[in-house]
């Protein structure tokens, strides 16, 4: 059945698309001739479990019109005809009148005593009846892209003369009325819940999503984590954005013990805050509420790295404005080695406790490999074929995934040339090596090559070879490295909150990654820094990442992230490093021959 056929149907029969149907619907549109589909509404109907919010609620920070039209280009974009048909364009979800709308609140021309919304709705349905079921949510989602609250408190005043009650529009009026109106229209947010309530007393991810932003700027705003609790009961997750929403709601009122609780929370539900989070923190620093250490040691605790901008801007400020100590400042590229080029300093170095690697080594095993049903990972007897090789052959210097070095740097043809270069490489220095791979690269002609020069274990073809590679290092101790270029986050996410973070510690500490391998046998290695990733103070200062602007590092592994430092040193505890006083002695000779002259 063709897609325009099945499309309009899922709308029809379900308000809200699974994650599997919404792959689907991707895959369709990636090996077919499609150059655009309405995403919108997939989106916005989407009961989403993943962290981050549905498509409306992030254009927030976008200006109206920028929004608005960001919105308006899901509708209007064409679309090819399905194979085999004529070559002639057709608007997915077209209709003139709504596209006028939009034009007219892009225009900023609009007036609420001329809106005939039954009109409006009659006109747009009769140009295109594939909008009947989806209307009034198409409208509300225009009027949010808007931010103007007075157009939605007059679309919600029309749907309640006329009993057109829907769930995902009440979320999101609610959402507008909170984000945008604030207290001053919380009677709006309060009406609507208790209609909300009236239809449905569970709610999924995305109306939680909803129902935390807009209750987060009134005075109602701690019912917001009734809805947070919500959404990890109907979705078995939790949103970034709706942490994020009662952090800043928690700051706005005063509370910075229930902020600092929202926060470790987020944290350890293994999401990461949003960089506006750390902006509001700072403005509670200003006030007096909160102090700068004791925020940057909270981000030190964690391990997080807040953004460019922060750092640049009212952090930078703040020192500059110190009246109790002058500050120097200067932002670097660190060294591998942890050296600080401004001050000379050295960083601290990756310090993963004896005690904390040994509880690491062993969640691993019970986690990622047992876990609940051992059939989900391997097989009891490879299993305990691999313990006994390990306790024989271990430790090993280095642990290279075969599978991740033939298929993700070589073509087909290469793979097993790649594999052999890197074996030798870095087993040629004496140094001890396992290489795991699956038992079907066993019929390959290089496997005696391997075996001469590293040790080899193959797990069943059917097995997931990534938790066998994790703990074989682990078990070798803290020093021996992976060889992958692997994320590894799903072999994290079996981990224990806590334990998610030393796993980073260590990944970050331990893990090589082959970038590139020529023809010639040269190949581009990428080994970890050999200090701490993380905000450092020291007698002296601080030393500050933080993540590019133009980098959108949230998302990236460990192995990628930012070298870029602030370095901030107090006036009379800064020491110039070598690079500096040769500066400065040129600098100095220069004056002096200017002089002479």
């Amino acid at each position: 059945m063709s897609f325009y056929k099945i499309y309009p149907k899922i709308l029809a029969n379900s308000c809200r698309i699974t994650n599997a149907t919404q792959r689907s619907l991707h895959a369709y549109v990636r090996t077919s001739s499609t150059k655009c589909v309405d995403y919108f509404l997939i989106a916005r109907y989407n009961s989403n479990y993943s962290s981050q919010k549905p498509s409306v609620p992030q254009q927030a920070f976008m200006k109206p019109l920028d929004s608005i039209r960001h919105l308006g280009e899901k509708f209007f974009l064409t679309t090819d005809n399905e194979p085999n048909s004529s070559n002639e364009k057709k608007l997915i979800f077209h209709s003139s009148t709504l596209k006028l709308f939009m034009e007219r609140l892009c225009s900023g021309e609009f007036r609420l005593e001329n809106i005939d919304w039954m009109q409006l709705r009659e006109d747009i349905i009769k140009e295109n009846p594939k909008l009947m079921r989806s209307i009034d949510s198409v409208l509300m989602n225009f009027v949010i892209a808007s931010k103007n609250v007075k157009l939605g408190v007059s679309f919600y005043e029309y749907l309640k003369a006329n009993q057109l009650w829907n769930i995902s529009v009440l979320a999101s009026f609610i959402y507008l009325c909170g984000r945008y109106g604030g207290k001053e229209k919380q009677e709006y947010v309060l009406e609507a819940y208790e209609k909300l309530k009236e239809i449905t007393p569970t709610f999924d991810f995305k109306t939680c999503c909803d129902l935390v932003t807009g209750f987060s700027y009134t005075d109602m705003w701690r019912k917001g984590v009734e809805f947070l609790e919500m959404s990890k009961i109907t979705s078995n997750t939790a949103s970034v954005s709706s942490y994020s929403d009662l952090i800043q709601a928690a700051i706005r009122e005063g509370d910075l013990v229930f902020a600092v609780k929202m926060f470790e929370d987020c944290v350890g539900s293994g999401l990461v805050p949003a960089t506006v989070v750390f902006d509001c923190f700072l403005m509670a620093c200003k006030m007096g509420k909160f102090t700068v250490p004791d925020l940057l040691n909270l981000y030190r605790k964690y391990s997080l790295i807040p953004n460019e901008t922060s750092v640049k801007g009212p952090l930078l400020e703040h020192f500059q404005s110190d009246s109790n100590q002058k500050w120097l400042h200067k932002f670097v590229i660190m060294k591998k080695s942890g050296r600080c080029v401004f001050c000379g300093s050295y960083l601290e170095k990756h310090d993963i406790s004896s005690e904390k690697f040994e509880q690491l080594r062993d969640e691993t095993l019970k986690r990622m490999l047992i876990q609940d049903d051992i059939y989900l990972t391997t097989v009891p007897k490879e299993f305990n074929e691999f313990k006994k090789f390990i306790a024989k052959n271990a430790p090993f210097d280095y642990v290279i995934d075969a599978l991740n070095i033939m298929y993700k740097l070589s073509t087909f043809r290469s793979n097993e040339r790649v594999l052999r270069q890197v074996v030798q490489e870095f087993s040629k220095t004496n140094k001890k090596v396992l290489v795991i791979g699956r038992k079907h690269i066993g019929k390959t002609n290089f496997v005696q090559f391997i075996q001469e020069r590293a040790h080899l274990f193959l797990v069943e073809n059917e097995s997931k070879d990534d938790p066998f590679l994790i703990y074989a290092a682990l078990y070798s101790g803290k020093s021996s490295f992976i060889v992958t270029s692997d994320c590894l986050r799903t072999q994290k996410f079996h981990l224990s909150e806590h334990m998610q973070f030393v796993f980073e510690k260590w990944q970050r500490a331990r893990q090589i990654i082959i970038l590139k391998v020529s023809e010639n046998g040269r190949m581009d290695i990428k080994y970890p820094i050999e200090y701490d990733l993380a905000i450092q103070q020291d007698p002296g200062g601080w030393h500050i990442p933080y993540i590019a602007e133009k980098e959108d590092e949230i998302n990236k592994p460990v192995f990628e992230l930012t070298e870029r430092f602030l370095c901030l040193r107090k006036s009379h505890l800064r020491q110039f490093s070598l690079v500096e006083k040769k500066l400065k002695v040129t600098d100095d000779l220069q004056k002096t021959q200017l002089t002479k002259t």
